[in-house]
């Protein structure tokens, strides 16, 4: 994961045709934890020259947000979560686009959704990450595994990387073992292995697995 301080730390990835998201569906997501909130913080952010934003990730008055602007300049969607961040917890978060409609996921949980048809602004500025590009409004605390994907991720995707996150957290050593299939997991791997549990069962939790997740810490 890369740890930021808060105070001036940012990272940013240069402009690509793929990162532009003003068409077609997508998905935007991150695991976030915070070491300390204020009032407004930017976990990722894409905006053009003018300073409009095509798609924003950020916390504002302890909710998560996810907003973006359309090509007139108007305010195509703005999600607010239901969950309170907190300090100290990983969260999962994810924006998706799939035709007109918009959604944000938190821990694999639908929290927020609105429409929105027509294109997002362009957006030719790199993709600034743990805070404006500025420098300012940035995260204390950690961000990992960021991923745009041209595709409208699934609820079930989107908890199954939950579910492979609450499987590392119950071995100590950070790996996984999965007694169906004799196999040692590693972060990755985990997540791969949840997709399957999840499409298997899109009820499904990480209780409900722990018959099939033990530590790896007496083998």
């Amino acid at each position: 994961s890369a740890a930021f301080d808060g105070a001036g730390d940012y990272l940013t990835t240069p402009h690509h045709a793929d990162l532009d998201l003003a068409t077609g569906d997508f998905t935007v997501e991150a695991w976030v934890r915070f070491n300390s909130l204020a009032s407004t913080v930017i976990l990722l952010n894409k905006a053009n020259g003018t300073g409009y934003r095509a798609y924003q990730l950020r916390v504002t008055s302890g909710k998560f947000v996810a907003s973006g602007y359309s090509s007139s300049s108007a305010l195509a969607f703005n999600l607010t979560s239901t969950t309170a961040a907190a300090t100290g917890a990983w969260y999962h978060l994810a924006l998706s686009r799939q035709g007109a409609n918009f959604r944000l996921f938190v821990n694999g949980n639908l929290e927020a959704g609105s429409s929105f048809t027509g294109n997002l602004r362009s957006a030719n500025e790199p993709l600034a990450v743990g805070a404006y590009s500025t420098g300012t409004y940035g995260l204390n605390g950690y961000l990992d595994e960021i991923r745009v994907t041209l595709i409208s991720r699934s609820a079930v995707e989107s908890r199954a990387a939950v579910v492979a996150a609450a499987a590392l957290a119950t071995a100590s050593d950070g790996r996984v073992y999965d007694d169906a299939d004799q196999r040692v997991y590693g972060r990755h791997q985990a997540l791969l292995w949840a997709r399957q549990v999840v499409a298997e069962d899109d009820t499904v939790d990480a209780a409900a697995q722990s018959d099939r997740i033990e530590t790896v810490m007496d083998r």
